[in-house]
């Protein structure tokens, strides 16, 4: 029973580790497909002290279906309530004999999507790879040479396993199930102490419910494009002096200075999530670089943000800084800019330069 204890242990552990991990999930929407039912047929083989000495322990495996509902209540975290049933081999290396009986389970599964926890959530993934725990009850009937003379039994359930899914088309999935249920050792009507176990590998489908939320493709703000600088007047020429009989010398006449440019601004705004530069962008690029061609001593800062509407901080940092070195590369690579004539920052979601969201995953370079 220790070891038992350990294994509720470990799964309320491993309960809080989801919960924890969904509580700091960034802000992205799940479809509505949360709510799913499955259904597969599985091979088992029974684990006890004898599994791996007899001969017929792995080739003869019983047969058994599963049926499972549960909900995902975030993008990574989710719990299904899980049934199986059908017939156990237990061997027995000593009596060289077989057992055979019918059983039934059923658990509480806690779910983690490791796939998500890695990689930003998208509901048109082909594959998922969700690992599990659950926690559950199973009885045993209709025994026959079992060796404490019994026909049925009950026992604590602990399982573990791993969940492959694999998007056919719509809300269907199909799926390669790997799990271990353990068990107490009189399900197969011996008393050792070692707890025993169930391997099982399963196939079958999943059906998710509802309909997947359209991807929201939000293109970036037009470009505006800047007023032309006016350019500094001509200075006229001097009148030629009229002979006079007494000519007087004319001051000297003072040409006005001619206007300073106004400071360099221009902005490439990204699509979310994105750190690539569309060709609407570019433009905005190549009037950079047109600036610092024409003036050899300019040099520009590069800075780069992301909407605080979407991702989380620590994402939105890196995001916003690879921006900025993006946009310093393509004047680098492109239009041949020395990159001492930059200075990159970002400011991820802290800083947000415009009242409109949309506008905050930019770039700005000034001078």
């Amino acid at each position: 029973m220790k070891k038992v204890s350990l294994f509720l242990v470990f799964s309320f552990l491993f309960l809080f580790s989801i919960l924890s991990v969904s509580a700091q999930e960034n802000k992205e929407s799940l479809s509505n497909r949360s709510v799913f039912l499955g259904a597969g047929v599985q091979g088992n083989v029974y684990l006890n002290n004898d599994a791996a000495h007899h001969s017929d322990t792995w080739s003869k495996l019983s047969l058994a279906g599963n049926l499972f509902v549960g909900k995902w209540f975030s993008s990574i975290a989710g719990g299904r309530i899980f049934f199986e049933g059908g017939t156990i081999h237990p061997f027995f290396q000593k009596n060289e004999i077989m057992v055979d009986e019918n059983y039934v389970l059923g658990r509480l599964d806690f779910m983690l999507n490791l796939t998500n926890c890695f990689r930003s959530y998208s509901p048109d993934r082909f594959y998922n790879l969700i690992p599990y725990v659950g926690v559950g009850g199973g009885y045993a009937f209709n025994a026959e040479n079992r060796p404490d003379g019994k026909d049925n039994s009950g026992s604590f359930v602990g399982a573990g396993g791993l969940l492959n899914t694999f998007r056919l088309a719509g809300g269907l999935d199909a799926f390669i199930n790997l799990q271990v249920n353990l068990n107490d050792p009189k399900f197969d009507g011996y008393k050792e102490k070692k707890i025993n176990g169930i391997a099982s590998a399963s196939v079958g489908l999943i059906y998710n419910f509802g309909k997947a939320a359209k991807k929201e493709i939000v293109p970036p703000p037009p470009v505006v494009e800047p007023q032309p600088q006016p350019e500094p007047p001509k200075p006229q020429p001097k009148p030629e002096p009229q002979p006079q009989p007494q000519p007087k010398p004319e001051p000297p006449k003072v040409e006005p200075p001619a206007p300073a440019p106004a400071p360099f601004v221009d902005n490439v705004f990204f699509r979310v999530n994105s750190s690539v530069i569309d060709a609407d962008q570019q433009l905005s690029v190549k009037r950079t670089a047109d600036f610092l061609n024409a003036n050899p001593n300019a040099k520009i800062t590069v800075v780069g943000y992301a909407d605080v509407q979407t991702g989380n901080p620590k994402y939105n940092l890196q995001l916003s800084e690879k921006r900025a070195r993006t946009v310093a590369k393509e004047l680098v690579t492109k239009y041949n800019i020395n990159s001492n004539r930059m200075k990159l920052d970002w400011k991820g979601d802290t800083v947000q330069p415009f009242k409109e969201n949309d506008r905050n995953r930019v770039v700005i370079l000034t001078q």
